[in-house]
């Protein structure tokens, strides 16, 4: 009988054995899929690759809290803008928030933040537009510089403009405050 149980022993290590190996070696794959570099670009390409994290809303991450009426920022940029754009923080009221009686859009160039390279970042800025009741949506837009110029050429007495210029793209998740 105890010939028998060794027996089997000795395939429950083995089989122990070839589990641990496979996890190791899957867990290996995934870690290295997951958290390698890039790809190179295809030979005779122009165009480098773009980290999928350089592609829509995750290049940047936005939190917002309210100190008095002060308005206080973490921005975590994972993707810089390229050489020919720049990133600027907005605060976008509730359009009744603006006028109740004419509700209509405005953009407030709350951080003209330029090119920033990757990091974290704290801002502070007044909130003098978050009055009682009020909402206001904060995001980071991506523009070029005819963009920028654009935004420059319209701004409004307190640094707001009533359109985005077209070709703006928004990279960070969108962070609401409300009081």
């Amino acid at each position: 009988m105890a010939k028998s149980e060794s027996g089997n022993g000795w395939k429950i290590v083995l089989a122990g054995t070839l589990i641990t190996a496979i996890a190791t070696v899957t867990a290996a794959f995934i870690i290295s899929a997951d958290e390698g570099p890039e790809p190179d670009p295809p030979p005779g390409s122009t165009t480098p690759l773009i980290p999928s994290t350089c592609l829509g809303p995750q290049a940047a991450n936005v939190s917002a809290f309210l100190t008095e009426s002060n308005v206080n920022f973490v921005i975590r940029i994972s993707c810089p803008p390229t050489s020919d754009s720049q990133y600027v923080l907005i605060a976008q009221p509730r359009d009744i928030d603006v006028d109740a009686d004419n509700p209509h859009p405005e953009y407030y160039l709350t951080w003209e933040m330029g090119q920033p390279t990757v990091g974290t970042y704290q801002h502070t800025a007044i909130g003098v537009y978050l009055e009682a009741g009020a909402q206001v949506t904060y995001y980071i837009i991506s523009v070029d510089d005819t963009g920028f110029a654009q935004l420059q050429a319209q701004k409004l007495s307190g640094d707001f403009v009533l359109n985005l210029p077209r070709g703006h793209t928004v990279v960070s998740n969108r962070a609401i405050l409300g009081r």
